[in-house]
């Protein structure tokens, strides 16, 4: 409006519009009033409450003067003559905050999950739980103690002179396991292995207390304290038992349980009373009992642990007790809590208070009940959270996860760790939006349809339309330096200052109503950021509007942030705007940075959010991070850094954290209670907290404890299990590093492991798989290190093992006259196969020149044999010399003589062959080979070849085996598996496509080993001769000697077995070998 237009509005205002407005029950406020934009006429009206407003809009829209008198103001105030009426909007200006909706903060919910026999238990019963040194868990059962690592399962029988029932398992300081049976205590120390020697057995023989031991304890001084069911109870520091019983003090002999307190004053359950033992006291004054007298719910007590506020509880067979020597006047001394006070049953079994202090008692028949301080809570068969109603024991992991030993098997609840508040727990926190903890601790959140609410003293407050709140619809928030907070909604931003909210929309100079982040600069100004409406500063009196006129890119529409330097960034996913207090600068896909920005990490590096994941941009190079790196999606929705520099990237599909090496994801099959994460946010207690469409969950980070790593073997010339050094002769083919790790809070699947061949790897690489293989390593010595990753991005420590790969001599010196008598040699056995040839053909004319040849051949064979060695060592010294030649050389000569020293290598390598071939065979025919029978797995060494020639497989070919058992049977395992290597070989080279399948059966008393491909396939004229020596197929790739089934046949036959081929051209070609037991 022009000045003389908006005089003359303001007259017709007060004249017509103010005189309606009062009927309907308004009145003009004397308020301040806001600064707002020259196009809007605005005014301030009193009502009495945020209701009010609503009902005066409504009477007013229903009222015909109304309806008239607009038309009639946009007749004489609009710019153009069809505009029609004026256009009026009523909006919430300030008002009083209003008290909200307060409840008590809910306990929760959380994952259960159930373990039985099926998944690998010894028995159904699980009667004590405890966890060892590396982090499995361990359950005593009727039938020995059950060892959990999170994927396998694994029994281990107590030693046969003690009863197979474990009822108590106790951990020392040294990192001892002393199980607890009916006939005594058995100590486990895993340093000394797995055997017998790892065993110790302490009965009464030795000093213990007789009876059925029912429970045991450590001592701070390194002690271990048995309880027993008769005996009373011994104490035994690592040398001696010292016995105690009724004639020392204690209440009576058959004891239920034991623990240590804060003060080192041991309680002790038994059928009279619970007993307190001062070890600091002497006699008759070290003893103290406790009797329902006293205020006990029942004499027999069966379990007592100790709270964080020094109070005891003391679980008997009619209810639990509370007693806290400390209380003050008026204060009860004694509590009984029973089933009509909310318990599963009053006989309890088990005690235990978690990380939240919570108390979780388990009764018999009852289930397990919670204790959050205000009331109980019941968890039993009904809904499906235990398996069985009788809990004997509770525990709680260094994971934060709770374990419940039932009658049925063990549960596992997770509720600790991960919660889900949803519901009953608390009002306005399903599908959130947006989440916030202000400097006062309290935590906000905004959910789409029930408004703004706030956790704080461990209650919610829910604040709706009634109270000031003007949307439901909140996407973030921020608090000035001033305390205020501003709330970002879908119409526009209200600022709360304790005691009223007041709103700001585009009428007071907002971009636009929907509003996605607002952020502080260093000067105290609140940027907003609007959804395709671009960007507002508010300097605490006005707006001013941002746009592309003054250099801002159009469509900013999402997020924005402050680096350390002061720079502002705002972004939409095709274009990044840096403001430096100055100018605008656009950064464009083209220049590589786009995307919404979403913070600065520690080392000063931008995150943005781009079409697929993320990026992070250092100033120079922008780097991706998409689901194919690591990303559990690359539908981003927001991400913060965390105190130690982690970074939490939530989406659908769950989280993905990241440490600047290693992305780690966490999903429903973690325990989230549902995967698409909005919002994430630590609090300054260092909880992880999650806005959802289902709820808002809480993430404790568990403290760190680095998982389990065992470098399993080596595979090179053959396999090495737990070697800590390897030495070999092996210059080329695979070498494989097979490892596992694991802990119990981690999916196996999920845990990421780093490794790194020293000597070869300039980086550590990250892989999910177990096994990682190295081709044609070098001479020369390495060292192989992994590490195992857990879900928590915690990283355990660096398993290793030294590799040197050698030549088996080094005689360089030799290399030019031996090389010479190689030739010699090979022409001579050249001319004696070609004679041996000749002969063989004329033997029926020339019987007495078959005889020469055959005194020859012996000689032959015999003398190429006993030349192995000195044949051997000169030429795998040419080869590793000419590979050391060309690492070393490369870059300091030309191509020619590179090439020249490829060659040279090739043909050495050819020619290392013949000689190995033609040396294999003499050694047959002079009968100088010496077998070595002994029991071999077949099903194992087909396995172990086709592993050693799976790299060598065409992409095409499908490489599968049929054992339809795994026989074993008495051979030489190093004559039949280069047999089989030779099979398998051949097949690998003429199988471009189709499969290769090899097969184990038995027949009779023999055993079938068979190799099939859909190679080429061999014509039947020439199937009969493929067994001769220096016979190949006509056609086929002809890269060797010919010797291979020649030599094959041979060590078949020399094993007692036979070999067969059958063959069609174009379908493929099956060797089949038959063996038995060797009889010499």
């Amino acid at each position: 409006m022009s000045p003389s237009d908006t005089a003359a509005f303001g007259d017709m205002y007060e004249t017509e519009i103010v005189p309606l407005l009062k009927r309907h029950g308004a009145s003009e406020s004397n308020g301040p009033a806001r600064t707002t934009v020259d196009s809007v006429f605005s005014r301030l009206l009193e009502l009495e409450s945020p209701e009010d407003v609503s009902r005066f809009g409504t009477s007013l829209d229903s009222d015909r003067a109304w309806q008239l008198l607009k038309e009639k103001l946009g007749k004489r105030f609009a710019t153009s003559p069809d505009e029609g009426a004026i256009r009026v909007r009523l909006a919430l200006y300030s008002v009083p905050v209003g008290p909200g909706r307060r409840l008590p903060d809910g306990p929760g919910t959380g994952g259960w999950r159930a373990y039985d026999v099926t998944h690998g238990l010894a028995a159904g019963a699980v009667l004590a739980i405890g966890q060892d040194s590396r982090g499995s868990l361990l359950f005593g059962t009727g039938r020995g103690v059950t060892r959990f690592d999170g994927e396998q399962w694994h029994t281990t029988a107590i030693p046969d002179s003690l009863h197979p029932a474990v009822r108590a398992i106790c951990v020392d300081s040294a990192g001892g396991l002393w199980f607890g049976t009916k006939a005594g205590a058995a100590h486990y120390d895993p340093s000394r292995g797995a055997g017998d020697a790892a065993w110790k057995i302490v009965t009464g023989e030795d000093g213990l207390a007789p009876g059925a031991i029912s429970s045991m304890a450590p001592g701070r001084d390194g002690s271990i304290w048995f309880g027993t069911r008769g005996g009373g109870i011994s104490r035994y520091d690592g040398r001696t038992f010292q016995t105690f019983t009724t004639q020392d003090g204690l209440a009576h002999d058959v004891l239920h349980a034991l623990y240590m307190d804060h003060d080192d004053k041991l309680w002790i359950g038994t059928r009279d009373g619970v007993s307190i033992f001062d070890p600091s006291a002497e006699g008759v004054s070290a003893w103290r009992t406790l009797r329902s007298d006293d205020g006990l719910a029942d004499d027999t007590v069966q379990a007592v642990i100790q709270d964080r506020r020094g109070r005891y509880w003391i679980g008997t067979v009619g209810g639990v007790s509370v007693y806290d020597p400390s209380a003050g006047p008026g204060e009860a001394v004694w509590k009984v809590y029973g089933k009509r006070e909310g318990l599963g049953s009053d006989r309890v079994l088990s005690l235990l208070e978690d990380w939240d202090g919570n108390i979780w008692v388990g009764t018999a028949r009852g289930g397990v009940s919670r204790f959050d301080g205000e009331g109980w809570a019941t968890f039993s068969t009904n809904g499906g959270f235990l398996r069985h109603t009788t809990v004997q024991t509770i525990f709680q992991d260094r994971e934060g996860d709770l374990w419940f030993g039932t009658n049925g098997g063990v549960d596992r609840y997770d509720g600790v760790v991960m919660k889900l508040f949803a519901g009953t727990d608390g009002p306005g926190i399903s599908d959130l939006l947006g989440i916030f903890e202000d400097s006062s601790e309290s935590l906000w959140v905004g959910s789409v349809r029930s408004g703004i609410s706030r956790l704080s003293d461990g209650h919610w407050t829910s604040f709706g339309l009634e109270d000031g709140f003007s949307s439901h619809f909140l996407y973030s928030m921020t608090e000035d330096r001033s305390g205020d907070l501003w709330f970002n909604t879908g119409t526009g931003a209200l600022r709360f200052d304790g005691e009223r909210v007041d709103t700001f929309t585009r009428e007071d100079g907002l971009p636009g109503d929907n509003l996605r982040i607002s952020v502080e600069d260093r000067a105290g100004n609140l940027w907003f950021v609007a959804a395709n409406k671009g960007v507002a500063r508010y300097d605490g009196k006005s707006f001013t509007d941002f746009t592309s006129e003054c250099g801002l890119a159009g469509g900013q529409d999402a997020l924005g942030i402050i680096d350390r330097e002061g720079n502002l960034w705002f972004g939409s996913r095709d274009r990044v705007t840096r403001y430096d207090g100055q100018t605008f600068t656009n950064m464009t896909a083209e220049a590589g940075v786009t995307g919404r920005p979403f913070l600065q990490d520690r080392n000063g590096s931008i995150w943005f959010d781009i079409a697929r994941g993320v990026a992070r941009f250092d100033g120079e190079t922008v780097t991706p991070f998409t689901a194919e790196t690591g990303l559990l999606t690359n539908d981003v929705r927001w991400m913060i850094e965390d105190r130690i520099g982690r970074l939490w990237f939530a989406g659908n599909g769950g989280i993905a954290t990241y440490d600047g090496r290693v992305m780690q994801t966490m999903t429903m099959a973690d325990g989230l209670a549902t995967g698409y994460i909005r919002r994430v946010l630590e609090d300054r207690g260092g909880r992880i907290w999650l806005c959802t469409s289902g709820g808002l969950i809480r993430f404790r980070p568990p403290p760190p404890t680095p998982p389990w790593l065992e470098l399993e073997a080596v595979v090179a010339d053959r396999r090495y299990n737990g070697a800590d050094a390897i030495s070999t002769s092996m210059t080329s083919g695979i070498t494989a590093f097979e490892y596992r790790g694991g802990n119990i809070r981690t999916r196996p699947e999920a845990m990421v492991y780093l490794y790194r061949l020293k000597g070869r790897d300039q980086e550590w690489q990250a892989t999910y798989q177990r096994r990682v293989e190295y081709q044609d390593l070098d001479r020369g010595d390495y060292t192989f290190e992994v590490q195992a990753v857990d879900r928590d991005l915690t990283y355990s420590d660096t398993a290793r093992v030294d590799l040197n790969i050698r030549l088996p001599y080094e005689r360089v010196a030799w290399m030019s006259s031996m090389a010479l008598a190689i030739c010699l040699i090979l022409w001579q056995a050249g001319r004696l196969v070609q004679r041996d040839r000749n002969l063989r053909l004329a033997n029926t004319e020339l019987e007495s020149a078959n005889r020469e040849i055959q005194e020859q051949t012996e000689r032959k064979s015999a003398f190429l044999a006993s030349m192995s060695h000195d044949l051997r060592t000169p030429m795998n010294a040419i080869v590793g010399y000419t590979r050391i030649l060309q690492r070393r050389l490369k870059g300091t000569i030309d191509d020619r003589q590179y090439r020249n020293l490829d060659n040279i290598n090739t043909s050495a390598d050819h020619l290392l062959s013949l000689i190995n071939d033609i040396l294999d065979l003499s050694k047959i025919e002079a009968g100088s080979i010496d077998l070595h029978p002994e029991r071999v797995n077949l099903g194992q060494l087909i396995s172990d070849c086709m592993t050693s020639v799976r790299s060598l497989v065409g992409p095409g070919v499908r490489f599968e085996e049929r054992l339809e058992q795994s026989d074993t049977v008495r051979t030489d395992p190093d004559r039949l598996q280069r047999v089989m290597m030779n099979l398998l070989g051949n097949a690998v080279k003429f199988t471009d496509k189709g499969s290769i399948t090899v097969s184990l059966k038995s027949v009779d008393e023999w055993v079938e080993l068979s190799v099939a491909d859909t190679g080429p396939g061999i014509p039947a004229a020439e199937l009969p001769f493929i067994f001769e020596e220096f016979r190949q197929v006509e056609g086929e790739k002809k890269e060797g000697t010919g010797l291979g089934l020649a030599i094959a046949r041979k060590s078949v036959e020399l094993l007692g077995g036979t070999i067969s081929a059958a063959s069609e051209v174009g379908l493929g070609t099956t060797f089949t070998v038959r063996i038995r037991d060797y009889k010499p």
